[in-house]
């Protein structure tokens, strides 16, 4: 009996509760900036963060693989497109959270709406597209 209230309880907290929509991408906001930020140093380019998107997890034997989408847009260009880039960071400790890699997709008006109404991670997306197996690796 009490068994079945704790898995009544459990059910009952963790109901999936829609977020506000200003902050639907707040957990995500570190995560894009810090991968923003090795962008525009790595090429020597100046963007700011448009829209942080979705992140996929993934955990290894060292600590985690973060992919991430988000959009950004040139901070110098008055008209310059909102584009979308992809990016991987590593956290392997608390508080040590890194960007390995991080890529400029092209404007997000170019991209596939598949990517967009997906929801998964674009790069793990457009890896497993063009082989013949389609797995979601994120």
């Amino acid at each position: 009996m009490s068994c079945s209230l704790n898995s009544d309880k459990r059910r009952s907290k963790s109901r999936n509760v829609a977020k506000p929509l200003e902050d639907a991408h707040a957990e995500e906001r570190p995560y894009a900036k810090i991968a923003l930020k090795f962008y525009n140093e790595h090429a020597q380019a100046n963007y700011k963060l448009m829209e942080p998107g979705d992140r996929r997890t993934v955990a290894v034997v060292r600590g985690l693989i973060h992919h991430i989408n988000f959009t950004a847009k040139k901070k110098d260009v008055a008209d310059a497109p909102v584009e979308m880039f992809f990016a991987e960071l590593t956290t392997t400790g608390p508080g040590i959270r890194r960007a390995t890699t991080c890529q400029c997709l092209g404007p997000e008006k170019d991209l596939s709406g598949l990517y967009l109404v997906m929801k998964v991670c674009l790069m793990c997306f457009h890896l497993s597209s063009t082989t013949a197996i389609y797995v979601y690796v994120c």
